[in-house]
């Protein structure tokens, strides 16, 4: 068994292991174009040259940041069956027509941030958002 030695303390962790018993310490990133390993700092794989570097998404964990990563090597040119769900805001041009449009930003603003944190609870995936509606997969 091959030992990971922690980049940030120095403990000694098991083969396999993702994250540093000792302190929590991210101990590699995994590339999810060629799954090579490479060292927590990275920011670009040393093996194929993609980006390491996750875009950070609000109310996401990095969890199912970690998921996505890692489910997107194996998804590529492949079909699987998917939940989508679109929601949309009821009467949204009759509110506009009586709301500030600052208003209207911030409300649709709070809204998909509510949206967001459903979505994401269930590891779902917002694919866009159109308008005043939001499109998500789930599975």
């Amino acid at each position: 068994m091959e030992e990971i030695i922690c980049p940030s303390c120095g403990a000694k962790n098991v083969e396999g292991a993702q994250f540093c018993e000792k302190c929590g310490t991210k101990l590699f990133l995994v590339c999810a174009k060629c799954g090579y390993r490479n060292s927590p700092q990275a920011r670009f794989c040393i093996k194929c040259g993609a980006s390491l570097v996750e875009r950070e998404v609000p109310g996401m964990s990095q969890g199912l940041l970690n998921k996505i990563a890692q489910e997107r090597k194996h998804l590529r040119g492949r079909r699987k069956k998917v939940a989508v769900m679109f929601a949309d805001v009821s009467n949204f041009t009759s509110i506009c027509d009586k709301l500030d449009p600052e208003e209207v930003t911030i409300l649709m603003d709070e809204l998909f941030r509510r949206f967001g944190e459903i979505i994401y609870k269930y590891e779902g995936y917002i694919d866009k958002y159109i308008g005043d509606s939001v499109m998500a997969l789930f599975g």
